[in-house]
């Protein structure tokens, strides 16, 4: 069985501001894990720390006892996949975006193989937007550009994938389709890791959820069990109840 991802001791920041303190997490093959936190708390800098986008000052990175940190920032393409939270929608044909994700596979200049196409194709599929592969990306709904994002993603074919916050911004009808993928992917193996505003999501998802607060990592545990510590009410100010195998809560009153 292999070992999955392991940070351990991770610091690092931005321009001399330290943002993570000493973080250490797991994240298993097969399993989603759901990061948690108020905004700063370092979420979205783990995800760019562990897709190479940020070099830590300290600690390790390894993916089923690889040492990642170790590795060219190509040969770590091909291990880490990274959808972000923002970005850019230009006038940029699907199929031509999606086939970025096979940059980690080729040299320069870039010239795509059959293979390359391939794989574009089969991703378009699973997505279910192979008519829409001559289609501008501007033209897209919200829901159709995630699709296209995660088939970038896919066409990577990487061991881990990263999403931050990738249910922003869609109706409530596609955020469950969004988070249906991630759970698909993991079904298939994969090492998915899903950074989520949205409490109740994350509990319902995940496998496992880490919480963070202030750049540290408070709590990593399986969902019953990080509802049982009450650790989500103490982070968010909340109460968090579950009944008939359904989380809710309600924001605590000042001074509660």
């Amino acid at each position: 069985m292999k070992e999955g991802l392991i940070v351990k001791n991770i610091n690092a920041g931005y321009d001399k501001k330290r943002v993570l303190e000493d973080v250490s997490i797991t994240a298993d093959m097969g399993k989603v894990t759901a990061i948690l936190g108020p905004n700063g708390s370092g979420k979205s800098t783990l995800l760019k720390v562990i897709s190479r986008i940020i070099t830590p000052e300290g600690g390790e990175i390894t993916l089923n006892g690889e040492n990642l940190l170790s590795l060219s920032r190509r040969d770590s393409a091909k291990r880490v996949s990274y959808l972000p939270q923002s970005r850019n929608t230009s006038d940029i044909k699907v199929e031509s975006l999606v086939l970025h994700g096979r940059f980690p596979y080729i040299g320069y200049p870039r010239r795509y193989r059959v293979e390359d196409y391939r794989k574009v194709n089969e991703a378009l599929i699973k997505m279910g937007i192979e008519d829409k592969r001559d289609t501008l990306l501007s033209s897209l709904s919200g829901g159709e550009r995630q699709k296209v994002y995660i088939a970038m993603c896919l066409v990577q074919e990487t061991d881990v994938i990263l999403f931050d916050e990738p249910t922003t911004y869609l109706d409530i009808s596609r955020q469950f389709k969004v988070l249906d993928e991630a759970k698909a992917l993991a079904r298939e193996g994969k090492c998915v890791i899903i950074v989520l505003h949205d409490i109740i999501q994350a509990l319902e998802t995940a496998d496992k959820i880490i919480v963070m607060k202030e750049g540290r990592v408070i709590k990593e545990d399986v969902p019953d069990n990080i509802f049982s510590s009450k650790v989500l009410d103490d982070v968010f100010s909340i109460t968090l109840e579950k009944e008939n195998c359904r989380y809710f809560y309600s924001r605590k009153k000042d001074g509660s």
